[in-house]
């Protein structure tokens, strides 16, 4: 907070100074104007002084003429030169001179006699424009106001001025001639009625302007009293007022911490249905900003989902009409400016200010995971309640917790019967230390996959079971409990032994035939499984929260996604329908990629050990071709160490090898000397004798009990086409080791990024038809067309594919087909999409590789192909080609 003084000048600057400056402004005026009327009323208390002064000389005036004037002492007063009257000057019957004294010679000396006598005397002035004696002669002011008089424009006139260096009010008043004034002004013309001159009375002002003055200070004083504590007021109250909106914003502030900070869209709207307040979150949950909610109050109600439109309308209904807080809240779904649906869960409480309503605050949460939560929750719920399998979970001390109807089904055992006992119940007496093994191992975190062993129903029969028990969490990754799945495996079991032998002859038959089909079928439908994975985790990644915590935990779930992919792309290459593409090759990579292949191909009594040299060279080959050989190599490996324990070591480098060396090679065509990159398998298995080593190439040659004898003839001729070579070393009971030697290429090997493609920001328009017969593929596929902005129409096969398009064939602008479908399969489906609109975009998507799908359609029109499982960034950039490429 700012210090008191910094604080205070903050205050009246901010709320003060113009207060102040209108009440120093009124201050102002009220003392001019005081002190003009003032100065008026001294004036006017002069003006008045010499109207009494002006009528005190008239009524002395009129009397002296009335009388005809008075004869004075000639040694008193000296006779008037300019009275030109008989009988002006007469000698009395004692002999004493006297002089006759008219009423304006009397006037005159009266003033003389009154301006000797007095320091600030009142003037008095007879004046004419005809005058007898010139001393009476008029200035100029005095001239035009006779003249006025003349005019009848006035009786009277008045100015200030200064006489003497002294103020003086003067007031010059009309003088009419009367009956007694011809006596002795007839001569000059005049008659009765006349306006024969002018009275000048000067009153002076200097005591009148110092008592003015005097005035003045005390009416200054008071109101500078009165504007110092106006100012004071207006700066307490300015005070006041900082302090009070100081405490209103950091109240605002309060509310606007709790309310712009939460992850809730707040709004609150008022009685008169306008917005008061939106929070910031509404952007993130709707897509819309607190400004357009602002400006529209309906905006709320039309993002409501249509399906929940009556729902919402009747909430409405109810908050309108009644002033209480209504128990409950409700669920509904809305749509997001970019078309997303989220659920909401919805409050809304009423507010008031003591007793006066100010309208209805509303707390909408984002459910939308929750929901989706709920919806797998209840999903995994069925899948567990309709599996086969034994589903049971229980606590750290083997009290079972849940007893699914396949474990009914299995044991014989109700839910009422084994929920909240021991599991013990089902275990054989011989195996009864099991359960305690198990649980430590679960305790420590660990889980037991694929354990084979044998439990007890309720009536008395033992079934071998495969069990698999994991770690139970909770949210905080502490160990709360025990899942375990068990499979009745007796008749598969009891399959096994019957047929043992004839599997085994089957196996060592078809084992390399198999595996490639399995691995085609496996990685077609893995594929799948995986489009849903990683369409999901994109998306999730793209709507969370990016400081939620589980951001990582997606992304772990996309990395791990991605290998299973690469892994899939393995499977395909190794079954043969991958690309066979010469590119830049990193074999270290290529191992470690096959990693988990190779793992799960070996004898379980074999351990596989790497020596990888780094950094390695990149060699010019195709990728499926190699991991041919290494798996070959390896399997020829696994098979030679047999039942017995023994390692298999993988071992890559670079060596120069010369004319003498390579001819030590198994070659059937001359190499150059140089750089070679060598790719090295031995093993701690029997071993080969000299006489087998120089056969082993040969087609049909095997060693084996079955087989078709062309592995490592195969593996001959795949390492001739890359100009390569390979040396055998062997020795009976010890072992064997195969070294492959391909030319480096000189480049660094290319990797695969795991990153996806941040790209431009592009955005699809218009409707896509998404034909596949996988339920979760259309769903997913469905949520990353509408991220990119298209409409999507889902079809589940190609029939019913057809039928929409027919039904919507003005707005469909693509269609993303899947190649393996029931009734029409992707190729029929394509047929019959284009005879309907022969210039249709249809995108081709497989698990299988392009390079074997493609091919089938030919010259037939086929806008592109994706493969599954595809990302987000794949999509946009495979319809973003093909989309924008006719513009």
């Amino acid at each position: 907070m700012l210090m008191p003084n910094a604080g205070l000048k903050t205050v009246l600057k901010k709320y003060g100074i113009t207060l102040m400056g209108f009440w120093t402004l009124l201050i102002c005026l009220l003392t001019a104007v005081n002190l003009y009327y003032h100065h008026l009323d001294t004036i006017k208390d002069a003006e008045n002084e010499a109207r009494d002064y002006l009528r005190l000389n008239l009524f002395y005036r009129a009397w002296g003429a009335k009388m005809g004037g008075v004869y004075v002492p000639v040694d008193k007063v000296p006779p008037n030169r300019y009275l030109d009257v008989p009988n002006r000057d007469i000698t009395t019957c004692d002999g004493h001179q006297l002089t006759l004294v008219n009423p304006a010679y009397m006037t005159r000396m009266v003033s003389d006699f009154i301006i000797s006598a007095s320091p600030d005397p009142i003037i008095n002035k007879i004046t004419s424009l005809k005058p007898l004696n010139p001393i009476n002669a008029p200035d100029e002011w005095e001239r035009q106001s006779l003249e006025a008089f003349g005019r009848k424009e006035c009786k009277e006139r008045f100015e200030v001025i200064n006489i003497a260096g002294k103020p003086f009010l003067r007031l010059i008043s009309q003088f009419v001639t009367e009956e007694p004034c011809l006596k002795c002004h007839a001569h000059q013309g005049y008659r009765n009625g006349d306006i024969r001159g002018g009275i000048t009375i000067s009153v002076p002002l200097t005591k009148r302007f110092q008592l003015e003055n005097e005035g003045k200070k005390r009416v200054v004083g008071g109101y500078l009293l009165l504007w110092v504590l106006g100012n004071s007021g207006i700066a307490v109250a300015s005070r006041r007022r900082s302090l009070y909106d100081e405490k209103l914003k950091t109240n605002e502030r309060k509310f606007r911490t709790v309310c712009d900070w939460t992850q809730d869209w707040e709004y609150w709207i008022g009685a008169n249905g306008e917005m008061q307040y939106v929070s910031p979150s509404c952007a993130d949950i709707t897509g819309y900003a607190p400004e357009e909610f602002m400006a529209d109050p309906d905006l709320a109600r039309k993002i409501v989902h249509p399906d929940h439109q009556s729902a919402f309308a009747e909430h409405h209904r109810l908050h309108l009409t009644s002033l209480r807080e209504l128990p409950g809240f409700i669920e509904f779904r809305i749509l997001t400016r970019s078309g997303d649906v989220r659920w909401l869960q919805h409050l809304c409480r009423p507010v008031f200010d003591e007793s006066v309503f100010l309208g209805r605050r509303v707390s909408n949460r984002d459910i939308t995971q929750r929901k989706a939560a709920e919806e797998k929750i209840s999903r995994l719920s069925a899948i567990v309640e309709s599996s086969d399998d034994a589903i049971i979970s229980k606590t750290l001390d083997g009290i079972v917790t849940s007893w699914n109807q396949g474990a009914e089904k299995l044991f014989g055992y109700t839910e009422q019967e084994m929920v909240g006992k021991p599991l013990l119940t089902i275990f054989p007496p011989e195996r009864q230390n099991e359960e305690q093994d198990i649980l430590d191992a679960i305790a420590r975190g660990e889980s037991v996959e694929h354990y084979e062993t044998i439990r007890i129903c309720k009536d008395g029969r033992e079934l071998d079971v495969s069990v698999t028990i994991s770690p139970i969490r909770d949210q905080n990754g502490a160990i709360i409990g025990v899942s375990k799945i068990a499979r009745d495996i007796t008749g598969r079991k009891r399959a096994a032994e019957e047929h043992l032998q004839l599997e085994r002859q089957m196996m060592q038959t078809q084992k390399l035939e198999s595996l490639g089909v399995l691995a085609g079928g496996i990685a077609h439908d893995f594929n799948n499984i995986l489009m849903t994975i990683i369409g999901n985790t994109d998306l999730a990644l793209i709507r969370i929260n990016k400081e939620s915590p589980a951001t990582e935990n997606l992304r772990r779930v996309q990395e791990a996604a991605t290998r299973a992919a690469d892994l899939a792309r393995q499977m395909l290459a190794y079954s043969g329908k991958g690309k066979f593409i010469i590119e830049n090759i990193d074999i270290n990579l290529l191992v470690e990629e096959m990693t988990h292949m190779l793992e799960v191909s070996i004898s379980k009594k074999a351990v596989l050990r790497f020596n990888l040299h780094r950094p390695l060279p990149s060699v010019a080959a195709d990728a499926t071709q190699l991991r041919q050989i290494i798996m070959n190599l390896v399997i020829n490996a696994s098979d030679a160490i047999g039942e017995r324990s023994g390692t298999i070591a993988i071992t890559t480098g670079c060596m120069n090898c010369d004319g003498q060396y390579i001819k030590q090679a198994q070659l059937d065509q001359q190499i150059p000397e140089g750089f070679y990159v060598y790719l090295e398998v031995s093993d701690t298995g029997c071993g080969m004798g000299r006489e087998t080593i120089t056969k082993i190439f040969d087609p049909f040659f095997t060693t084996k009990f079955t087989g078709r004898g062309l592995g490592m003839a195969a593996v001959q001729g795949i390492i001739r086409g890359h100009s390569g070579a390979i040396k055998v070393y062997s020795e009976l009971g010890k072992g064997t080791t195969f070294k492959v030697f391909l030319p480096t290429s000189g480049t660094p090997g290319e990797q695969e990024s795991g990153n996806a493609d941040a790209g431009s920001p592009w955005r699809g328009s218009g409707t896509v038809l998404l034909i596949d017969d996988e339920k979760t593929v259309l769903e997913i596929g469905s949520e990353l067309l509408k991220e990119l902005g298209f409409d999507v129409i889902t079809a589940e096969d190609g029939r019913l594919g057809i039928d929409h398009f027919i039904a919507n064939q003005e707005k469909v602008t693509c269609v993303i087909l899947d190649l393996t479908m029931p009734h029409l399969d992707g190729v029929q489906t394509f047929r019959e999409l284009v005879k309907l609109k022969p210039d249709i975009k249809v995108v081709m998507s497989s698990g299988y590789n392009e390079q074997e799908v493609t091919p089938k359609f030919s010259g037939k029109g086929l806008a592109g192909f994706i493969q599954k499982p595809y990302k987000l960034s794949t999509l946009k950039d495979t319809l973003s080609r093909i989309l924008e490429g006719d513009k």
